[in-house]
């Protein structure tokens, strides 16, 4: 007979230290994912040409000039600066953002100026629409740049690879939310190494992670909240645990607009635990406290937008209106299918601007029809856990929703489909985690063990044929596509970090890999395997 999951629900008293328990459970496959997901989108950042992340000119400009939170700047009113403009030269970014960058074209590494010392463009600068956002994010990245004494004075792209360093910290510890969500859900240990694997498999939100961009701030608000809503659903209605789910709601919602989902987490969890039978004079407490708390602290941006300027999250441009002519929009009927398919390709693609570099369109589109087929499998087959799969899978519905009315309210304006990126759900990315690695779970049966392995190999394919894309984008010369090694050469001559620190972190992400894959390999061989309930 299997043993129990201690983690399953129910079994798990609501004032038990499970975090402390969690983290003591995780095997060492679980370590070996996190380092290897922190040495992954490191080099990703190599990978990577300056400029190239989405918005991230826009983004660079609010952390080079970065304006007082306490007189934000309205819309239209902040500028990208023209020291980040005069830049794009020497990043290559002058042409197509997806030329290639020859090797013999890069500018030599003494010569790259910093922002300071750029001349100027002539260009004039343009509009930073990303004012429309909160400025945690900036502040967090404007000030710990300044920890590093005369950081200012470093080249351009130094900076910025400093600067997406530090957004790279955000996300390094998804693999291990995964598994304390897996554990909340109550799925076996080789699901839950499977549920941390996850996040390694979508190239997209390594490239996003690898960028200047208050995207990884929210994920890794959405992802921690994802946790702690499984376990306020599970029963845990502990006022520590309360405390901590309000203020992550609260720093989410000071990330970007999209944090708006959270209050809605907050409210759900709690009321999917009165569901699964917790008593109202135990939960109302903590749910007043917890939602007391995302919704003071989170809420004044928001109510201050919509006094001010007449919207709760302004689009950033003079006036309200986007850069493009008014046309007669379409309806929901020629919106909707256009929308479905680009989501459903982006959300595995999100490696160019927006596109290329693409992965294959039939490839995407069939990986994200199996996430939905995986995901009602999961509701089918979850018995008494069906809530707290609905709670796991609120992230992305909630996101999709709100993604899917800003989408159609500006085709009806403007005839264009506008903000469709996959890149929007990746906070959702730990809730889906464990929801898919559920379903695997039950369909794999007694070869269950075999998850994690089958996991990591899908996400070293995915890996694989998304850095040969956009290697062979923008880093092999044009008339030689298959010759590799002159584009990893261009790449370390374009880099800011050297030759040797770039292979350093290439071989790093080699070592980590087969860590962790031999990792998984002995937990494949392991005759305790703890089942699911």
């Amino acid at each position: 007979m299997p043993r129990p999951d201690p983690s399953t629900p129910g079994d798990t008293p609501s004032g038990q230290a499970w975090l402390r328990s969690d983290l003591r459970a995780a095997p060492a496959a679980v370590w070996c994912l996190v380092v290897l997901h922190l040495l992954l989108v490191a080099a990703w950042t190599t990978l990577q040409p300056a400029y190239r992340g989405l918005d991230e000119p826009a983004h660079v400009g609010m952390v080079v000039a970065p304006a007082s939170p306490l007189d934000w700047p309205g819309p239209g009113e902040k500028l990208v600066e023209d020291s980040v403009i005069s830049t794009w030269p020497e990043a290559g970014y002058e042409e197509l953002p997806f030329a290639r960058l020859p090797a013999d074209e890069a500018l030599p590494r003494a010569d790259r100026p910093s922002f300071e010392e750029a001349d100027p463009s002539g260009k004039g600068p343009a509009t930073n629409q990303m004012v429309q956002h909160p400025p945690l994010y900036y502040l967090y990245v404007d000030k710990a740049l300044r920890l590093w004494p005369g950081s200012e004075q470093w080249s351009f792209d130094l900076q910025i690879a400093a600067m997406r360093g530090l957004s790279l910290l955000l996300v390094a510890p998804l693999p291990l939310l995964c598994w304390l969500a897996s554990r909340r859900i109550g799925l076996s240990r080789a699901a839950g190494v499977a549920a941390a694997a996850f996040p390694l498999a979508v190239p997209g939100l390594t490239r996003v992670s690898a960028s200047v961009s208050n995207d990884t701030l929210l994920t890794l608000t959405v992802a921690v909240a994802s946790v702690l809503t499984l376990a306020v659903a599970g029963g845990d209605v502990r006022r520590r645990t309360a405390v901590a789910l309000g203020l992550t709601a609260a720093v989410g919602m000071y990330a970007k607009g999209l944090g708006l989902v959270l209050p809605v987490l907050v409210g759900a969890a709690y009321a999917a635990a009165a569901l699964r039978g917790e008593r109202l004079r135990a939960l109302l407490p903590p749910a007043a406290l917890s939602l007391g708390i995302a919704v003071l602290l989170g809420a004044p941006w928001y109510v201050r937008n919509a006094l001010v300027f007449g919207a709760v999250q302004p689009n950033g441009y003079p006036g309200g209106g986007l850069p493009y002519p008014r046309a007669q929009g379409g309806g929901l009927g020629e919106w909707a299918p256009e929308y479905v398919t680009n989501m459903a390709f982006r959300f595995w693609s999100a490696l160019g601007n927006p596109e290329p570099p693409e992965l294959p369109f039939l490839l995407c589109v069939v990986l994200s029809g199996l996430v939905v087929l995986l995901s009602v499998l999961a509701l089918a087959v979850a018995r008494g856990r069906r809530l707290l799969v609905v709670v796991a899978l609120l992230p992305l519905l909630g996101l999709l929703m709100l993604v899917a009315y800003g989408s159609y309210s500006n085709y009806q304006i403007y005839d264009r489909f506008i903000a469709v990126q996959g890149r929007y759900l990746y906070p959702a990315v730990v809730g889906l985690a464990v929801v898919l690695a559920l379903a695997l779970d039950r369909l794999a049966g007694r070869a269950r063990r075999a998850l994690p392995l089958l996991l990591l190999a899908g996400a070293g394919a995915m890996q694989l044929l998304a850095v040969y894309t956009v290697l062979t984008t923008y880093w092999t010369p044009g008339d030689a596509t298959g010759a590799l090694a002159n584009g990893f050469d261009a790449m370390e001559t374009w880099s800011p970090l050297g030759e040797a620190p770039v292979r350093a972190l290439w071989v790093g992400v080699v070592l980590a890999a087969l860590a962790t894959a031999a990792a998984a390999a002995a937990a494949f061989r392991r005759s305790d395997e703890v089942a699911q309930a």
